[in-house]
């Protein structure tokens, strides 16, 4: 693509619309109107969404499209040794999708508790997935895949002692579209978690964060499925405030226990790592 040149103007707007009734029932609604510059065309997308709140308690449902265009660093960007790139990529549409969930936010002695759910379900026509051919060149191609999920999420605040803990975890089914198979997309893990605790006090601050990665398939069929992997990473950070402003100096560990497990098959991870910044407002 050197000394290749592509001109393409992507724009959109939308109009929004909301609407709260008796007994705690809203109602909001979005259309928008998107052009992508390459493929040259014309996209309209909605969200419509029903939610219901009592105290403490707000559920939703909701029935929404997407549109989303191929970025220029997947289409235009200077290909290296085993990558090149698609100029002929199209937008991801999600035609169709309806969402479900809950949340429940309340206090607990003198704690606050948060918990979340969500369900939803729509195919993605177009998905640009990341594929090698026969010469093992990797390059970005659109693929029809179906699509379904879970999320939940659970949160433990304590103001007065400046704890706040997070919890995640996902279900996310993405498998190609092509007959009655039901394989998993390459490289999208179907299941991921993450637990997260924060800790700030006295102008100090720190943080510890495990993440999980799911298992994931490095070709199209379910084969040499790479196993799933845990990481935890670290931080820790002073914040005071100096006469040239407030500095902050703050140390992050990443890979704390020094495992190499990559997302993608012979891309692995350098390990541990450390990193320093300092960090001043005026």
């Amino acid at each position: 693509m050197i000394g290749t040149a592509a001109d393409r103007l992507d724009a959109g707007g939308w109009l929004t619309a909301s609407w709260s009734g008796p007994a705690g029932l809203a109602l909001t609604g979005t259309a928008r109107l998107d052009r992508s510059g390459l493929p040259t065309d014309w996209y309209v997308s909605h969200d419509l969404g029903l939610s219901w709140g009592r105290g403490a308690f707000l559920a939703h449902v909701g029935h929404r499209s997407s549109f989303s265009p191929p970025t220029l660093g997947d289409q235009f960007f200077r290909e290296g040794v085993g990558v090149e790139p698609n100029p002929e990529l199209e937008a991801e549409r999600v035609p169709s999708e309806w969402v479900a969930g809950a949340a429940l936010e309340m206090p607990a002695g003198g704690a606050l508790l948060g918990l979340e759910a969500e369900a939803y379900v729509g195919d993605v026509e177009g998905m640009i997935v990341w594929l090698p051919d026969y010469r093992f060149v990797w390059s970005p191609r659109n693929r029809d895949v179906r699509r379904r999920g879970l999320e939940a999420s659970a949160r433990l605040r304590l103001p007065g002692a400046g704890l706040d803990v997070r919890a995640h975890a996902a279900w996310n089914r993405t498998t190609w579209a092509r007959g009655a198979e039901d394989v998993q997309v390459v490289y999208r893990p179907e299941r991921t978690a993450a637990v997260v605790g924060s800790w700030t006090g006295g102008g100090w601050s720190a943080s510890v964060a495990a993440a999980y990665t799911g298992a994931r398939n490095p070709v199209p069929n379910p084969v040499n499925r790479l196993p799933g992997f845990w990481t935890v990473d670290t931080g820790l950070a002073r914040r005071a405030r100096t006469r040239w402003g407030l500095a902050e100096l703050r140390l992050d560990v990443e890979r704390l226990l020094d495992n190499e497990e990559g997302l993608i098959f012979a891309f692995p991870d350098p390990g541990r790592t450390l990193r320093l910044t300092l960090r001043l407002e005026r």
